[in-house]
């Protein structure tokens, strides 16, 4: 469960919320570290303590204390030092089942196909205003992140990785499971090299064994729900606007076949999602609004994710300010950074959303995930995303009533 609170007092006077720091989720290799310190602490203070009771007591009464002070906290290091050991034995025991596939997948599988379509920032823009103004009908895209050679070698090193899990795993389960997502990252690669040779037949057959197609019932419920909103409109005020709102609803479809529109989650649905919510993220989200007045830069979007992460005990996490063509905040897994774009500039409620969505969801996942028996789960089983970028979403709709 990730717990963080702001100081409202602190928010309203700081340029940022001010971030209490919280119990973190404790791993048995932090328990023993602190089981030891204890141990040793406490040998210290006893073995001091005594001898400061034996000064007073005189010189032969504190030889027969210092004594018996020593031979207690000897007993009790000892004692301590076995405890110690046990603990140690059973975290020992208490291997992940997949400890010797996922260092392998990790150098090679965590990469996320979507952040290798970036491209250069000016060149990006320069073709989304030609298209809008009708200057080209195909923009030229970039994609400076994709190298052919780097792929190929990344494929490789899953196809072999997958040719050994087969044949050496026991578990059929982590045998599995690895099955799947191997199989789903190696289409991942494919689908990036379709693009770098711009083979759209490729893409398509590879981005829907890994996404699936679209959905036919939440087609239908964007295309019904956008009518009734342009109908609700009744007549425009100029002659321009009615002429837009008429072109729009004829170039809606209408056979759309026998397919019934989705249904969105009940009342009850949403309110429980709420109450998980809330329950998941403390004072964060009940921040009083004399505090949310500002707007937050991507600097101090970046402070504040930063003290989140270290309260959360995020080894190896960043926040970094993006210079590229990002429109929006994202989670890379591969190089474990939350990247921020640098024109961003948001109030808290979108801050606070952005918290449950990234942090909350994608970075938790990945903490949980690899603190579990299957470290896999760090990093998602296949077709994860689906499920987990509904989550994410949902959370955010809560917060603000939103769905």
């Amino acid at each position: 469960m990730l717990m963080v609170k702001v100081n409202q007092e602190s928010a309203i006077n700081s340029k940022r919320p001010a971030i209490e720091k919280q119990p973190v989720i404790e791993t048995p290799e932090s328990m023993i570290t602190e089981a030891e310190a204890a141990v040793a602490k406490q040998g210290r203070l006893f073995a001091a303590e005594q001898e400061t009771l034996g000064k007073k007591a005189g010189p032969g009464l504190a030889r027969i204390e210092l004594e018996e002070a020593a031979q207690i906290a000897h007993e009790g290091e000892e004692l301590g030092t076995r405890l110690v050991k046990k603990v140690r034995d059973l975290v020992h025991q208490e291997e992940a089942l997949d400890d010797r596939w996922y260092s392998r997948f990790v150098e090679v599988g965590s990469f996320q196909a979507y952040e290798y379509l970036d491209g250069d920032k000016a060149h990006r823009e320069y073709q989304r205003e030609q298209f809008i103004t009708d200057t080209v009908e195909n923009p030229s895209l970039d994609y400076p992140e994709i190298d052919i050679k780097k792929l190929s070698h990344y494929e490789t090193l899953l196809l072999q990785l997958k040719t050994d899990i087969l044949a050496q795993e026991k578990n059929d389960i982590v045998k599995q499971v690895y099955r799947w997502k191997l199989n789903e990252k190696i289409a991942e690669l494919r689908m990036l090299k379709s693009v770098a040779s711009g083979d759209s037949k490729k893409f398509k057959r590879y981005s829907e064994f890994i996404y699936g197609k679209p959905s036919s019932a939440i087609f239908a419920y964007t295309v019904d729900n956008l009518r009734k909103k342009i109908n609700d409109l009744g007549k425009l005020e100029t002659a321009e606007l009615q002429t837009a709102k008429e072109e729009l609803l004829q170039a809606l479809p209408d056979n759309l076949g026998e397919v019934s529109p989705a249904q969105i989650p009940t009342t009850d649905t949403v309110d429980q999602m709420r109450q998980q919510t809330f329950r998941e993220f403390g004072d964060i989200i009940n921040i009083s609004p004399e505090a949310v007045e500002k707007e937050y830069n991507a600097v101090e979007i970046r402070q504040i994710f930063t003290d989140i992460l270290n309260d959360l005990r995020a080894e190896g996490w960043q926040v970094t300010i993006d210079t590229g063509s990002k429109a929006a905040m994202s989670v890379n897994q591969e190089h474990k950074s939350i990247q921020v774009p640098e024109d961003e500039r948001i109030a808290f409620r979108e801050l606070r959303e952005l918290i449950v969505h990234e942090i909350g969801t994608h970075v938790a996942r990945r903490i949980n995930g690899e603190r579990s028996k299957l470290h896999l789960l760090g990093l998602g089983l296949d077709r994860y995303e689906k499920g987990e970028e509904g989550v994410a979403t949902m959370r955010e709709q809560v917060l603000e009533d939103k769905v």
